[in-house]
């Protein structure tokens, strides 16, 4: 089935390096297809998973499919007539799948809403605190950015930071800042 998606004119189009990477990647799809299926049809039959593990899609999904477990499977279909088996065999596959039963669970325990609310006010108060700390560590580290971009350009152009006072040739420079090391970062 899969060897038919290679037509001609994708055969001239890439290299054998990537025709034999596209064969290798249909057959990990295949597969897991596969194996999918025969999920299915345990399901299907005896209504759980056996305690099999095994390995590959099955390993993966085994632990998690239980009679809580709600599935979803995608089948999409091809018109082409290229692909005329393997819509067929998806066909197929649908109806294994659609033929899994369900049996609805009813839920157990009430949940108190008062105690509910309650962690959850406290939940925003904490998150509240948190974000009033890191503006103020923002904060700081804004105050730190602007002294120390001052103290760079006091240093690269001392001229422009230069105060005309009075009259005639008297110059008075300003002061200097000097950059105060602040800790922002108490983690």
């Amino acid at each position: 089935e899969g060897e038919t998606a290679f037509t001609p004119a994708f055969r001239a189009a890439v290299t054998p390096q990537v025709l034999m990477c596209r064969r290798l990647e249909a057959g990990t799809i295949n597969t897991g297809l596969s194996q999918l299926q025969v999920i299915c049809n345990e399901l299907r039959k005896r209504g759980k998973l056996s305690k099999t593990v095994g390995n590959g899609l099955r390993r993966v999904l085994h632990p998690y499919i239980d009679s809580k477990t709600y599935l979803s499977v995608l089948f999409t279909l091809s018109p082409s007539i290229n692909n005329s088996k393997a819509t067929e065999s998806t066909l197929k596959f649908a109806v294994t799948a659609g033929m899994v039963k369900v049996k609805p669970i009813k839920t157990t325990g009430k949940v108190n809403f008062k105690s509910l609310v309650a962690e959850l006010k406290a939940h925003i108060e904490e998150q509240e605190k948190m974000i009033d700390a890191n503006n103020s560590k923002i904060e700081a580290i804004r105050r730190q950015q602007n002294r120390t971009t001052l103290a760079i350009e006091q240093a690269t152009n001392p001229q422009k930071f230069a105060n005309v006072s009075g009259g005639g040739d008297q110059v008075e420079k300003t002061r200097m800042v000097k950059v105060k090391k602040e800790v922002v970062n108490d983690d």
